[in-house]
């Protein structure tokens, strides 16, 4: 996510203000799909998967703080545990 920019229209072309609303999807989109893509390519590495399909739905929040972007439902899975538990038997 990120804020909302207003700008008052100075040109006073079509009577609208301006912000960088339409911006600001475009770039959190991308954000979240190199990150789906950065989880497939590098932490299949270290045994991370994804479990059933990401969802990604978008934002806008229109309280005082005016935030857009998107929202990621992702669900990650270690295939396999590479560690040692520290115990010992006890008799």
């Amino acid at each position: 996510m990120d804020k909302l920019n207003d700008n008052e229209n100075l040109d006073n072309v079509n009577g609208e203000d301006s912000n960088n609303g339409q911006e600001i999807m475009s770039d959190c989109l991308q954000y979240v799909q190199d990150f789906i893509t950065y989880v497939l390519s590098e932490w299949g590495k270290y045994g991370v998967a994804i479990v059933d399909s990401p969802t990604i739905t978008p934002v806008w929040d229109e309280t005082t703080d005016k935030v857009n972007g998107w929202a990621l439902d992702i669900a990650l899975r270690l295939k396999h545990y590479n560690c040692l538990l520290p115990f010992t038997y006890i008799s």
